[in-house]
């Protein structure tokens, strides 16, 4: 869903997206994230223009399915999360690396921003990186998951292991 950014007028503008778009869901699926479809999804993205700067706020309420680096189960999330994006004109630092042919060095508060091309901003790009910034490095189905047994695969959430001898590893 792309928005015209020379339509934005000098107050901030409201956008939503649901589970039920269609072209939303595909793009979650070429993602490879995952929904909880019990739960329909909702992204408000307030939109304001300060200058060449933009400014998104993406609330977010969903529940994602993700899977457990321990155990391997699959669990959902709830994301219910307000974030703040800044996204800048990509032109300047595409014409440095491009144009010049050399690598350039980010400053620390220029690897916060995002880039967007042109006069205009794909909104479900803008919730896609919102969910992939929210969603743990680590999924855990708990903070107590005692995962898999290393010898035999056994899922010690469930059931005891006897080639562990008792002893459960548990891998962060």
């Amino acid at each position: 869903m792309l928005v015209n950014l020379k339509k934005l007028d000098k107050s901030p503008n409201k956008y939503f997206i649901k589970l039920s778009d269609r072209n939303f869901i595909n793009i979650l699926a070429e993602n490879n994230i995952t929904l909880d479809g019990a739960n329909d999804f909702l992204a408000e993205i307030t939109l304001s223009l300060k200058g060449s700067r933009l400014v998104a706020q993406v609330k977010l309420k969903a529940s994602v399915v993700l899977e457990c680096v321990r155990c391997l189960n699959n669990y959902n999330y709830n994301i219910d999360e307000i974030l703040n994006l800044i996204y800048v004109p990509s032109e300047s630092y595409k014409n440095d690396i491009v144009g010049g042919g050399r690598n350039i060095e980010l400053k620390e508060e220029e690897m916060d921003l995002g880039y967007y091309d042109g006069n205009s901003i794909d909104l479900y790009s803008i919730c896609i990186e919102a969910i992939n910034l929210l969603i743990p490095l680590n999924p855990l189905c708990s903070s107590d998951c005692r995962g898999l047994c290393p010898s035999c695969g056994a899922d010690l959430n469930k059931e005891k292991c006897s080639c562990a001898d008792g002893n459960i590893i548990i891998y962060n």
